[in-house]
């Protein structure tokens, strides 16, 4: 018995690396991701906060270009996530993502400055409009 585990350990061994390896760790860098999120862990499924709070999501859009930033001039191209089940978790210092209800959509994109931004909507907005009203917060992470 104790051959058979051994054996098959490198396997395991590889199953754990595939699988960390799919989750991204970003550090806080902007005053407020430090302040309210925390460092931030973006999976394919779930985002983690730096309270150990996690969302579930699913991507719904992958490099779509856009002015996801409504104070940044310019566009990225943003990766968009819904939350499976929109919400406003409670984080760091009892500080909310959104603080004005529930969260639909988050969107990840890079910065002229080599950063990563997250952007959080409004609840009931449309990520892909133009409206600069649509978001609620930006946090800004390092690598």
């Amino acid at each position: 018995m104790m051959i058979h585990t051994i054996r098959h350990l490198p396997l395991l061994a590889l199953s754990l690396v595939t699988a960390a390896s799919a989750a991204e760790r970003l550090p806080a860098y902007s005053n407020t991701a430090m302040s309210i999120t925390g460092d931030v862990t973006l999976g394919a499924d779930r985002i983690t906060f730096g309270n150990g709070k996690s969302v579930a999501v699913k991507k719904v859009a992958s490099g779509k270009e856009g002015k996801w930033d409504p104070i940044a001039s310019g566009k990225a191209k943003a990766d968009v996530y819904e939350l499976t089940k929109p919400q406003d978790p409670k984080l760091l210092r009892g500080n909310r993502l959104c603080g004005s209800g529930p969260v639909p959509y988050v969107a990840f994109f890079r910065t002229d400055d080599k950063l990563t931004e997250m952007v959080v909507f409004q609840p009931k907005a449309d990520p892909f409009s133009n409206d600069p009203d649509r978001v609620c917060a930006t946090y800004t992470y390092g690598r």
